[in-house]
């Protein structure tokens, strides 16, 4: 495509566009609700027969689970505190990971805890710094569990809390989505999200994402379980001539002025072919390097929390590392890391335990389940059989007791569903030579030349992606940038959202 096409397609008329947002997520709903402000036509089509995306709940349990994300990073630096104070929704700040079994099953003593989550941090703190600064000099085959073994082994520990620091490294593939063999230590510094406390929503995303919803869909033409198959530019004779026409499996296609695409990293890895002419060989191929990861999530849910004492609760979160106990049902000694939902406030107190896997380890879990009914016996059995070795470990655990029986199991399957892109969300692996250039290149998208862009978790500022709070900003700058082509003042108060907070020197 010549320079000359790019820079003409790149002026617009100054009239109100009609634009077509690809998905219904938190992206897409964002970019709705920013364009719908300011007098643009919209018009939706989602996959799903629902909007959301990965924001979505079940009640299974008897109580809301965010089956996606369920977390707020950064504290009150960050929008969704604001929606969550507007809409009634309760966080909590969980606290630092200092409940700890070690690989023997023994449960260790505060002091020791807290020393080897303090040496865990100081480890990933510094690493950070130093990917961050010398990113360009690290080899891209180098992987954080590099980096950690050579930290470790530098230090004065002995032989026990080495190991047992080692194995705890291994809880930020729960982060990310993989496993730190498989994380980049060259692009490390991409995975720092922003500054602040992490806060859990006791609530759920329910009543944020219903009101989200709202503000997106009112005046919005929205189209369920309607999935597009094929997105064609067709250049006319003048800029304002240019038309994106916006295929449907249903054998219908209208014409667009813009197209803003916000289905996951994942799916467009494998729909590249849906775009017409071909994207751009770079664009392609940045794409293509981009990670993306397999995190999920699973649920017991008992009687009653028998974990807890009358006067104190369980702390809310434990982690069991590389635990050689489980040879039968674990052998490559996954760690796991368990959240009590008992240990929030009152109101949305369950006595319930959460589960999280990731990598080989979320692949082989969701398999074990995959296709069986989430009501049978075998289902519950197929989780049980390996989460049993871990709650039986918390204080009070009678085999014999009923209140010690999971009532019911619930479990995420993100591998399997073909509108998340068989993952979870975008990360850094081992290889990459240019991963921020990959993400600047993805974001850019072919939007100045085409009118065809990109929104969602990967193309987000650094210091947000792989969360819910940067697909969300992603929606609004994407809208902001078509507003602005067609005539309409910037809506982005400062620089923030664009500010790379975290890069290499050089």
């Amino acid at each position: 495509m010549s320079e000359q096409l790019v820079v003409a397609r790149g002026t617009r008329p100054k009239r109100a566009p009609h634009v077509c947002i690809v998905g219904a997520g938190m992206s897409g709903l964002k970019c709705s609700e920013t364009l719908l402000r300011h007098g643009t036509k919209v018009t939706i089509y989602e996959a799903r027969n629902r909007t959301g995306g990965r924001v979505h709940q079940s009640d299974k349990l008897g109580h809301l689970i965010d089956l996606g994300p369920s977390w707020i990073h950064g504290g009150k630096q960050n929008p969704f505190v604001k929606l969550a104070k507007q809409t009634n929704s309760a966080y909590y700040d969980l606290g630092d990971l200092n409940s700890i079994f070690d690989c023997t099953g023994k449960y260790l003593d505060k002091e020791a805890a807290d020393h080897q989550t303090n040496e865990v941090w100081r480890i990933l703190d510094e690493g950070f710094e130093f990917s961050d600064k010398h990113s360009n000099d690290i080899s891209p085959g180098k992987s954080l569990a590099d980096y950690v073994k050579e930290k470790v082994e530098a230090g004065e520990h002995s032989p026990e809390v080495a190991r047992n620091v080692l194995d705890h490294m291994r809880m930020w593939g729960a982060m990310v989505g993989s496993e730190i063999e498989r994380q980049s230590f060259r692009f490390f510094w991409l995975e720092r999200v922003i500054d602040g406390d992490s806060l859990f929503l006791a609530s759920t995303y329910k009543n944020i994402a219903d009101f989200i919803k709202e503000k997106a869909l009112d005046g919005a033409d929205l189209h369920l379980s309607t999935e597009v198959t094929r997105i064609c530019w067709k250049p006319g004779h003048t800029s304002g001539d240019d038309r994106i026409e916006v295929h449907l499996a249903d054998g219908t296609a209208t014409d667009f002025d813009e197209v803003v695409v916000t289905s996951p990293l994942g799916w467009l890895k494998l729909h590249q072919d849906i775009f017409a002419p071909p994207m751009p060989r770079d664009l392609s191929d940045a794409i293509d390097r981009i990670g993306w990861g397999r995190l999920e999530k699973a649920w017991a849910t008992f009687p009653s929390a028998f974990w807890d004492e009358e006067s104190a609760k369980w702390p809310g979160e434990t982690l069991y590392i590389r635990p050689e106990y489980t040879a039968d049902t674990n052998p490559k000694g996954w760690n796991q890391e368990i959240m009590s939902l008992s240990a929030v406030p009152p109101s949305y107190s369950f006595p319930t335990l959460r589960f999280s896997m990731y990598g080989e380890f979320g692949s082989t879990m969701t398999g074990r389940v995959h296709g069986l009914d989430p009501h049978s016996q075998e289902y519950y059995d197929a989780l049980d059989s390996f989460f049993n070795p871990y709650y039986s470990k918390l204080p009070h655990y009678d085999e014999n007791s009923d209140q010690c029986k999971p009532k019911g199991f619930e479990c995420t399957d993100w591998q399997h569903d073909p509108w998340t892109g068989y993952g979870s969300y975008s990360n850094f692996q081992i290889g990459l030579e240019h991963a921020d250039k990959d993400i600047e290149r993805y974001r850019s998208g072919m939007g100045a030349e085409r009118g065809i862009w990109f929104a969602g978790e990967a193309v987000a500022p650094f210091s947000v992606m792989g969360t819910i709070t940067g697909a969300y900003w992603s929606g609004e700058i994407v809208a902001d940038k078509i507003l602005t082509l067609y005539g309409a003042k910037s809506l982005l108060f400062c620089g923030f959202h664009w500010r790379r907070r975290h890069g290499p020197a050089g």
